[in-house]
């Protein structure tokens, strides 16, 4: 006789518990790869933020890009820290990104509506770019994070504490070297006059400063790059 096929659905075989059990084994056995997160937003590197320049077109990651917004006037405002609300529409930080603009203003068909250009939107980039860093190094201070002063920086540079060293632009020759000296693979900073130091660290006649690793070190380097980048300044001086 030849067996006939059931025309009902195959039941589940095995317990429920248990294939939940296996399944959470084999998660603990296999833990989902992530790539390491970017130093300065602290998403993982295939999230970090690429935007478009609107005059090269060129796409890259938003260190080296400046946000811009419109304000209630219309007229085109930096989004240095990127918080501003409202469309933004990103420019290379370099300088020769801004020559042009007042040729042929790319804003309007970017915001898709009337936008006016500033007087000197580079220089009043470049204000706020360096006032950021600034605050920033301030920030950093107001954390224990900072040393000023040549010998206790020599300190921390020797014990390898220094993640960023920093030379006052004005310091003379003879101070750049000793701080060149001294900083090793660290990044070396000259962007900055002894008078701005001074006022962001709340001390006199700062020279040599260092700052510790960590996520406001990061963050000032991020926003020394981009202020090399429009100033045409070196960033180590």
């Amino acid at each position: 006789m030849t067996p006939t096929r059931s025309s009902w659905p195959r039941g589940r075989t095995g317990s429920p518990t248990r294939k939940k059990r296996l399944r959470r084994a084999t998660k603990t056995r296999n833990p989902r790869r992530s790539d390491p997160p970017d130093a300065v937003t602290g998403k993982p590197a295939r999230e970090t933020p690429q935007r478009r320049c609107i005059v090269s077109g060129a796409s890259g990651e938003t260190a080296r890009l400046i946000r811009f917004v419109l304000d209630p006037a219309r007229v085109v405002t930096p989004d240095v820290e990127e918080k501003l609300p409202g469309r933004g529409a990103w420019l290379s930080a370099e300088r020769k990104t801004f020559e042009g603009l007042g040729r042929k203003n790319p804003f309007p068909r970017a915001f898709r509506e009337e936008a006016n250009l500033p007087e000197d939107l580079a220089g009043l980039t470049e204000r706020l770019l360096r006032r950021r860093c600034l605050n920033l190094l301030g920030l950093a201070n107001g954390a224990g994070l900072v040393t000023a002063g040549f010998e206790k920086v020599a300190d921390k540079a020797g014990k390898g504490e220094a993640a960023v060293m920093i030379v006052a632009a004005d310091g003379g020759g003879t101070a750049r070297e000793r701080a060149a000296r001294l900083a090793g693979p660290a990044p070396l900073i000259g962007l900055f006059g002894r008078e701005e130091l001074s006022l962001a660290l709340g001390r006199e006649n700062v020279v040599h400063a260092a700052v510790a690793s960590g996520r406001l070190a990061d963050m000032f380097l991020r926003e020394t790059e981009r202020l090399s980048l429009i100033s045409g300044s070196p960033v180590d001086w």
